[in-house]
């Protein structure tokens, strides 16, 4: 059995609510972290839908282009039909 003197290498016991509190301190940096992480994701896939908007509304700028002519053509086929 150890005496005394041979438990002094250990480390002091922390009271309960020091305990508590660094608990709580290392939730809050982990809760931070992932909500950097999340936000980090989210603003990825906000880019990569805004591309995808882009891309889309130039497509349809360009079909709307193209509209009136196919309305014509269609219209040329049935008065020949």
């Amino acid at each position: 059995m150890l005496s005394r003197g041979q438990r002094s290498w250990k480390k002091p016991r922390r009271s309960w609510p020091s305990r508590l509190q660094e608990a709580e301190e290392a939730a809050a940096a982990h809760k931070c972290s992932s909500l950097r992480r999340l936000s980090t994701g989210l603003q990825t896939e906000i880019e990569d839908l805004s591309i995808d908007l882009e891309r889309a509304t130039s497509a349809a700028a360009a079909l709307d282009k193209k509209q009136p002519i196919l309305t014509s053509i269609i219209s040329e086929w049935k008065q020949r039909a």
